[in-house]
């Protein structure tokens, strides 16, 4: 894994001793500068402890008047509460009564790299161990470089790279092989797989620079954080520098075009200067899967052009029919044109491939809702919850969501379900919508209006959303659709 930054890797978080950063999944959180030394100090000493008077002597001078033992408890708890650590059962840092602290995990040193251009968009912690998942599309890249050596792979790869910015500059050998290693991880399923290959493209990145695709294709991978929960709004600034910097680099490349345009629907709501990158995209490489699935699910979709938003995506699954992210997709899509029994076939089927993926996951136990079928619902909302992490906010939802069956329980599981999410990942919209399926109709037009000042991504689905049709007649909720500057159909 390349870093720019020395610094501490642990589980999935990555701490920049020069940047005083801590990421986790390449996300930075926010963390004050006394927890920030309090980690720094007992990741530099694994397994060791580190005494309170140790941390003392680190974190205040003797000038400095403060209520030591509690300022320490506190910055600890701080800590604890970031890295979702517990004092009782401890996954990090351990508490040695009256002495002081000690970190258990593994912990690996990161070194520095030599910096370049383009060092501001970082790799997530890549887990040492291998699954089942991460070892074929390894295997794949790896014959798509051996063959690509044999019939001349420089030659091959700069004309499948498509033209460059640089005056049609062939790439760096030493860059392309973790290019292509990459690719072969872009429709990853968990986040393990997906930190490998943005760490491929990092290291492509390093060997040359200026080398225009590993940067677009950082931007996929940035975008492909958002299916497992990672926060849009951490990861469409990095999208935004990825495509920026690859279309800097070479104007002809699809895949920043392509990332521009999802950037431009989600960051800045340009609804017109999206759909010229798509077409764009689409004109330099009409065959790139990618490009079609984000102009279906982004673009036609949001706006109202549902049979368009199908073709594209058909399209898209035709191109890539290995895809479980855009056969996932094409689910939803048939979900939101309310053609829900081609909706349950699609995401049935991407479920028998993979049983746990998340959007998939997630929109069947929607589809159910919208048709009320509360057995099933029950039972997809169970295999939801068993994806979440195992918090004591999550227990007594998991406890009801086996005896689930009337609407009233099973709503009251489903809004605190959300209610515990909201306050880690402020995406309102889906509070939201349990409200309007539970009734509660001025809750989710108050949480839609919070998620309003928020900009929160999902508001892109007030139009299309079924849940809503029982508010969209409300003059509050019209308003929230006239903020969203929909382009007219």
């Amino acid at each position: 894994m390349v870093k720019l930054l020395e610094g501490f890797s642990f589980g999935p978080f990555e701490l920049r001793t020069r940047s005083r950063e801590l990421l986790k999944h390449g996300v930075k959180l926010k963390l004050r500068p006394q927890p920030f030394q309090i980690l720094d100090e007992l990741l530099g000493k694994p397994g060791e402890l580190v005494t309170r008077e140790e941390l003392r002597d680190k974190l205040w001078s003797s000038e400095t008047f403060v209520d030591f033992e509690q300022s320490l408890n506190t910055s600890v708890k701080e800590l604890r509460a970031v890295i979702g650590d517990s004092a009782t059962e401890p996954q990090y840092i351990e508490t040695v009564p009256k002495l002081g602290y000690r970190f258990i995990a593994p912990v690996r040193s990161v070194q520095g790299a030599a910096p370049n251009d383009f060092g501001a968009i970082p790799a997530p912690e890549i887990p040492v161990e291998e699954t089942r998942a991460s070892r074929r599309p390894l295997a794949v890249g790896l014959v798509v470089v051996t063959l690509l050596a044999v019939v001349g792979y420089i030659k091959v790869a700069t004309s499948a790279f498509g033209r460059s910015g640089k005056a049609n500059r062939s790439p760096s050998a030493a860059a392309i092989d973790p290019y292509l290693r990459g690719r072969a991880m872009l429709d990853a399923h968990n986040i393990s797989d997906i930190g490998r290959g943005m760490a491929e493209f990092q290291e492509a990145i390093r060997e040359d620079p200026n080398f225009a695709p590993p940067y677009a294709a950082l931007g996929r991978m940035y975008w492909l954080l958002s299916s497992y929960g990672v926060d849009l709004s951490e990861i469409l600034p990095l999208m935004k520098s990825a495509s920026d910097k690859a279309l800097e680099l070479d104007d002809h490349l699809a895949d920043g075009h392509a990332v521009r345009g999802l950037v431009l629907v989600y960051l800045e709501n340009d609804w017109h200067g999206a759909e010229t990158e798509f077409h764009r995209a689409l004109e330099l490489n009409p065959v790139e899967s990618a490009t079609h699935n984000y102009y279906a699910t982004a673009f036609l979709l949001y706006t109202g052009h549902m049979q368009e938003s199908i073709a594209e995506s058909q399209r898209a699954v035709e191109l890539d029919p290995l895809s479980v992210h855009f056969a996932s997709d094409l689910g939803s899509i048939y979900y939101y044109a309310r053609k829900y029994p081609e909706s349950e076939a699609q995401l049935r089927r991407v479920l028998k491939v993979d049983p746990n993926l998340p959007s998939a996951k997630w929109a069947l136990m929607k589809l159910y809702e919208q048709q009320q079928r509360w057995p099933e619902a029950s039972a997809q909302f169970q295999s939801v919850l068993a994806g979440v992490n195992n918090e004591p906010v999550f227990q007594s939802a998991k406890a009801d969501a086996h005896a689930v069956l009337s609407p009233k329980k099973y709503w009251s599981a489903r809004i605190g379900m959300q209610q515990a999410i909201v306050k880690d990942i402020a995406d309102y919209c889906d509070l939201a919508v349990a409200y309007a399926r539970a009734g509660e109709k001025e809750k989710a037009l108050d949480t839609l209006e919070l998620a309003a000042t928020k900009n929160t991504p999902a508001l892109k689905e007030l139009n299309i959303e079924p849940a809503y049709d029982n508010l969209r007649h409300d003059p509050r909720f019209q308003q929230l659709v006239e903020k969203m500057n929909f382009p007219h159909r």
